[in-house]
Order: C-alpha cells, then sequence, then structure tokens
C-alpha cells in the first residue's frame, strides 16, 4: 500500500511536470508567432506608409530597367554580374517570405556593386552617367527607407523574445527562425 501511494504520487508529480513544460513552450510559442505575424505583416503591408517588401521591389525594378540597360552596353553579355543582377532582381518577384526577400536584395548590391566596379563612367555618356546617378539615388532613398521602417523594429522585437528563455529552447529545435534585419543594407 506504501508504495502505490508513493508510485502515484511520484506519477503525478512527473505528469504534472509534463503539463507545465509542454503548456510553457506551447504558449511561448503562440505568443512567439503572434509577435512574428505582426513583424511580417508590417514587412508586408506597412502602416505608415509604404511596405518594406514595396522598398525592395522599387530595387528590384531599378535594378531590371536602368542598371541592367546601362550595363549591358559595357559589359560582355555573357558577364555573370549582368546575369546574376538580373536573376536576383527577377527572383525578388517570386520571393515568399522576408527572408527570401533579404536574400535577393543583398545579391541585388553584390552584384550593382560588382558592375559599378567594372564600368568606367568615363565610357558612359552623358546621359547613362545622369541615369545611373538617378538610379543610385532612387535605391539609396529606398535604403534608407527600408532601414528605417516599423518593420526591422518587430522583427528586433521578436528576435530578442526568441533569444530569451523558453523561446530559445524553440529556436534550438528549428521551430522558429530569427527574422532579418534591413538596418545593415546599403
Amino acid at each position: 500500500m506504501q508504495k502505490s501511494i508513493f508510485f502515484n504520487n511520484k506519477f503525478a508529480v512527473c505528469a504534472a511536470i509534463i503539463i507545465i513544460v509542454l503548456s510553457f513552450f506551447l504558449g511561448g510559442a503562440k505568443s512567439l508567432n503572434a509577435i512574428r505575424g505582426k513583424a511580417v505583416n508590417e514587412f508586408e503591408n506597412g502602416s505608415g506608409g509604404q511596405s518594406a517588401e514595396y522598398y525592395i521591389e522599387s530595387v528590384a525594378d531599378i535594378a531590371l530597367g536602368t542598371f541592367y540597360s546601362i550595363a549591358k552596353n559595357h559589359v560582355a553579355a555573357s558577364d555573370g554580374d549582368l546575369a546574376g543582377l538580373s536573376a536576383a532582381a527577377n527572383a525578388v518577384k517570386k520571393s515568399k517570405t522576408v527572408g527570401e526577400y533579404y536574400d535577393r536584395l543583398l545579391e541585388i548590391n553584390t552584384y550593382l556593386n560588382n558592375l559599378s566596379l567594372k564600368i568606367d563612367s568615363k565610357d558612359m555618356t552623358d546621359v547613362e552617367k545622369n541615369n545611373w546617378n538617378n538610379a543610385l539615388s532612387q535605391c539609396t532613398t529606398a535604403s534608407n527607407n527600408l532601414k528605417h521602417d516599423d518593420y526591422n523594429a518587430m522583427a528586433q522585437s521578436y528576435n530578442d523574445k526568441l533569444s530569451k528563455v523558453p523561446a530559445n529552447f524553440i529556436k534550438i529545435t528549428r521551430l522558429a527562425k530569427a527574422l532579418p534585419l534591413f538596418t545593415n543594407i546599403d
């Protein structure tokens, strides 16, 4: 009789601990999903003007338009950076997640920087120089808007919560990933 009471108590304690731990994690995941959802919604829709997604799509449009059309006059059609710029800019339209948009924007920036180093502005016509510089200015404005977009604050809040207990256990199990921040995009 004494053993069965001890076993029942031990079993009850273990069951209670499991229930508490599960509710702790499930509650933490639900809270994380809500915060992440708000950040992603801000990325896609914006709240005080244009969305972060809009700014990235604007840079992709400029890359496909102005930069590509000028660059193709000054580098070989087979140039990897020219092809890469086109592929990355076109891929923006197919991006589905914040991370995919982030990766494509980094690729566009890399290819543009490489092409800028290859193209000697002395070889450009005055119209091309003017268009190139205007496009750079538009991209800089879009990047600055992106850096200061409300999405970054929301994503930072999510990432901060993700790094704390119990959320960091959820992160370790790969059920949740940090959101990229667009604060260091040039």
